[in-house]
């Protein structure tokens, strides 16, 4: 691996790009505390499964506010990352000037996306099933978006995690509202999908015993728990995020 950053947490946000951000980049990934640790704990989940490399090409599909994409960027990746969100957009295009790297950044849906370089080595998907109206078309369009023999990562909430589990109950006593539960996926039910669409699995592995109240010396103790708990089938599904790792045939 080719990277000039140990983790996503040393992306660097200037004071003026701080202002510019909307009040959802600015509380999910620009805070000291809250879903920021979340977010870019993930990313460092999803780098160690994607593992980019210089000039490979990635496409990074709902890719938000560009922290993701940027960090690939950073590998020495060509990143193309696609997000429906303009502002969004506008601020992975300034996050990725900041921190030094060329990313190119497209406007689109994610289940219509029309670009005429097709053949990624990696197509990436974090946290965005779940948040359209089907996830299917998507995992397709991820399909058709990388070359024979390329990969696809996905990283979406499960249904059993015990942080999901919390959540749920209290979405069901009104104190909380923010997150599609009902909507949640299956793995089995991905998994089923994707071997429809003749996509091997290469593997699954967890993330997500980071809690929103975390401080980030915490967070990094959670990620060394959660490469021991990983591998007990048991203990893992405690873990509130999958991510699969596909292979499209050669």
């Amino acid at each position: 691996m080719n990277s000039t950053s140990a983790s996503a947490f040393d992306l660097k946000v200037n004071p003026t790009l701080r202002e510019t951000a909307s009040w959802y980049t600015r509380r999910n990934y620009l805070g000291r505390l809250g879903p920021r640790h979340i977010v870019l704990h993930r990313i460092n989940s999803v780098d160690r499964v994607l593992n980019p490399t210089a000039n490979e090409r990635i496409v990074d599909v709902g890719c938000g506010p560009g922290f993701s994409s940027t960090y690939f960027a950073r590998h020495g990746a060509r990143v193309t990352a696609i997000d429906i969100d303009d502002k969004k957009v506008d601020f992975g295009r300034l996050l990725a000037v900041e921190n030094g790297v060329e990313a190119k950044f497209v406007v689109g849906a994610a289940f219509k996306i029309d670009l005429a370089d097709e053949g990624f080595a990696a197509a990436v998907s974090m946290e965005l099933f779940e948040h359209v109206p089907e996830w299917q078309p998507v995992l397709a369009q991820l399909d058709s978006l990388v070359r024979p023999g390329g990969r696809i990562i996905v990283s979406t909430p499960t249904p059993y995690g015990i942080a999901q589990i919390l959540k749920s109950t209290a979405k069901q006593f009104g104190l909380k509202r923010d997150a599609p539960y009902e909507k949640f996926i299956w793995p089995l039910a991905l998994v089923r999908e994707a071997d429809r669409l003749q996509l091997e699995l290469v593997s699954r592995s967890y993330c997500g015993l980071v809690m929103p109240f975390f401080p980030a010396p915490l967070v990094h103790l959670t990620s060394f728990l959660e490469r021991v708990v990983e591998p007990i089938p048991g203990l893992r599904m405690t873990c509130a995020t999958a991510i699969f790792h596909f292979q499209k045939k050669a």
